[in-house]
């Protein structure tokens, strides 16, 4: 689309698959894609010429591409991604013109996840999971490799125009620029990157996880920030669920834990260690038989279940394996868990037997899980766009939940996060998009009830309250939302069901930095309580926005 007069100047209409990265070349004149073939489990980069439309070139790379990034002389392509092993990655250098490899950049971490080239063209800085590397363009020497610069993957790189500095900035919640010459980090700022939010039983408090490692509780009415919890995780929490009245979080770092915290004072009760820089990405509390278990998965090391009366690490479950999201079914029989690929794994929870493997649940990542309190059915969601109902007793589809506007042309894209209702009778859930939606769901007959939109970037997480009155959710844009279900589910006909913004809570005031006019990074930025305003995205005006007092940049 052109800036200046809005017109539309490239549309593709076929499938250009699942698009994780994009660039534009410098001249103006080409844009490549780098993703993963929906169908297949192989990573492409795909180079469109504008002016004709025509896709010029198709390059393949390990089973997803993450990242992408021109030269300055838009000749020169570099990528890397990430095959889902623990084999370290490639970046690869492709000359465009003769289409041919010029360079293979070793890396020493599975994934890479940015790439940035300096101005002269002459350096290549790529950042992964956490460590740094700095490259020679013309003969793809390793000039400098920097490690744990961050604790968590990088979001974004972006050197000066002098290439001696890099900005980065990481899912651990933190800003770092790092001096490449010695590897030395020059200033670090703490963003503290909303990560989840829970609501407590009464629907009074919410209680977020960030990626600072803190615990947060806010009042669900006015917004206010009423306690920070004192001790925190050595790195960003992953994982965050609430049940009888105790919290659980996963939280990374050089000593990773699984922790037990009550409630109401944000103390922890009980902490469960990981091996260092365990990434934490959905967790659970369950009851079964006659003591506690905490049910945990990670990045990595599949499925991770601790006995909570001994402490004891009883099972690890699928180790080795990306696990995105776990449940349990209410009695604490049968762990279900969505490992990275789009399978479900059924798992007996007193001996850690493999029940079952439903291996093409869904076409792309299952991020969300959730069982009906009755424990006959699972309910999985995924980034395909879909929502399915399984069966528990003989794990057979009961039903697909497909949004009737589900297209990349409309703007509707995968879902995330779900959450069932207290009755039993509706699921709410996250989707990604252009504006980020909650939906609700009649379970009994698959109907989508309402939809309405809220966050500006994709929903991390959803909860119902104790009543089913009141819906909490956390996005990518660092604000949560409490949604009023009017009136509460179940007192009257599903038809009359409505949802309305009720408050949105600035957890972490933001604004955009800019290093030489490249987008780089998010700033964190002290903000005057008495200067919140209405947002200029609702009327009524319900939720609230950050006025700095200044604004940062480098």
């Amino acid at each position: 689309m052109r800036k200046t007069d809005g017109e539309v100047v490239f549309r593709y209409t076929g499938d250009p698959g699942v698009a994780q990265a994009v660039a534009f070349s410098p001249d103006g004149q080409y844009l490549a894609v780098g993703g993963n073939e929906r169908d297949s489990e192989s990573g492409f980069v795909k180079v469109w010429e504008l002016a004709t439309g025509d896709l010029v070139h198709t390059l393949s790379h390990a089973r997803v591409v993450y990242a992408v990034a021109f030269a300055p002389n838009s000749d020169t392509l570099v990528f890397g991604g990430t095959d889902f092993t623990e084999e370290p990655d490639t970046v690869k250098v492709w000359d465009l013109g003769s289409s041919t490899l010029v360079h293979a950049l070793p890396q020493e971490e599975p994934y890479t996840k940015v790439i940035t080239i300096s101005p002269d063209g002459e350096t290549i800085v790529t950042g992964g999971q956490s460590m740094v590397n700095v490259f020679r363009m013309d003969d793809g020497t390793l000039v400098r490799s920097i490690p744990e610069v961050h604790s968590a993957s990088l979001k974004s790189l972006s050197l000066g125009l002098d290439a001696e500095i890099v900005v980065s900035s990481s899912f651990d919640g933190t800003i770092k620029v790092t001096e490449l010459g010695s590897g030395q980090i020059l200033r670090e700022i703490g963003i503290g990157t909303l990560r989840s939010a829970v609501i407590n039983s009464a629907g009074r408090y919410v209680t977020s996880a960030s990626g600072d490692g803190a615990l947060r509780k806010w009042n669900r009415y006015t917004g206010e920030l009423l306690q920070t919890s004192v001790e925190r995780h050595t790195g960003p929490i992953g994982a965050l669920s609430l049940r009888g009245g105790r919290l659980t979080s996963g939280g990374g770092g050089i000593a990773s834990s699984l922790r037990s915290w009550y409630a109401r004072t944000l103390r922890p009760r009980v902490e469960f260690l990981a091996e260092s820089r365990t990434r934490f990405l959905d967790a659970v509390e369950t009851y079964a038989v006659d003591r506690f278990y905490y049910v945990a998965a990670t990045r990595g090391q599949g499925i991770m279940i601790w006995d909570g009366e001994t402490g004891e690490l009883v099972h690890t479950l699928d180790d080795g394996a990306i696990v995105e999201a776990v449940a349990v079914t209410p009695g604490g029989e049968t762990v279900v868990s969505a490992p990275r690929g789009g399978s479900l794994k059924y798992w007996r929870l007193s001996d850690g037997e493999l029940l079952h493997t439903e291996e093409l649940a869904h076409n792309d990542i299952v991020g969300g899980l959730a069982m009906t309190d009755d424990g006959q059915y699972v309910i999985s969601a995924s980034m395909d766009g879909l929502i399915k109902i399984w069966r528990l007793f003989d794990y057979g589809l009961e039903a697909t939940l497909t949004h009737p506007e589900l297209s990349d042309d409309k703007g509707l894209f995968g879902v995330r996060d779900l959450a069932v209702s207290p009755d039993g009778q509706y699921l709410a859930c996250g989707r990604h998009g252009d504006l980020s939606s909650v939906e609700i769901w009649r379970i009994s007959d698959g109907s989508l009830v309402t939809s309405v939109t809220g966050h500006r970037e994709p929903i991390r997480s959803i909860a119902f309250d104790a009543t089913g009155s009141t819906i909490v959710t956390a996005g990518e844009d660092d604000v949560i939302y409490t949604w009023l279900v009017d009136p509460p589910m179940g007192i009257i006909p599903p038809s009359s069901l409505a949802i309305q913004p009720r408050s949105g809570l600035p957890v972490t005031p933001i604004i955009r930095a800019t290093l030489h006019g490249v987008s780089a990074c998010t700033l964190s930025v002290n903000v005057d309580p008495t200067k919140l305003v209405p947002a200029e995205n609702f009327v009524p005006a319900s939720v609230y926005s950050a006025q700095p007092d200044a604004a940062a940049s480098y």
